[in-house]
């Protein structure tokens, strides 16, 4: 179910901010469909680097204090 949630926000990219640097937001919009790729794609526990992890909080940050909290201590492993 968090997978979902993470993928869907992933694919919407609702997360990322306008900005006038239209590379940057390409960029970030290309990790993020590359991201959810991996993800939906996935048959158990996904590998996440650095930035990929980086991504996903900032996605979930969307989201209320209780989903970005349980996102952010599986990425964390706590």
């Amino acid at each position: 179910m968090i997978d979902e949630t993470v993928s869907l926000l992933l694919f919407s990219g609702d997360f990322i901010r306008p900005s006038s640097d239209a590379e940057m937001v390409a960029k970030q919009k290309l990790a993020s469909y590359e991201l959810y790729c991996k993800i939906s794609k996935a048959k158990g526990v996904v590998e996440l680097t650095a930035e990929e992890a980086a991504l996903v909080k900032q996605a979930a940050a969307v989201l209320n204090p209780g989903g970005y909290g349980q996102i952010v201590e599986l990425i964390e492993k706590k």
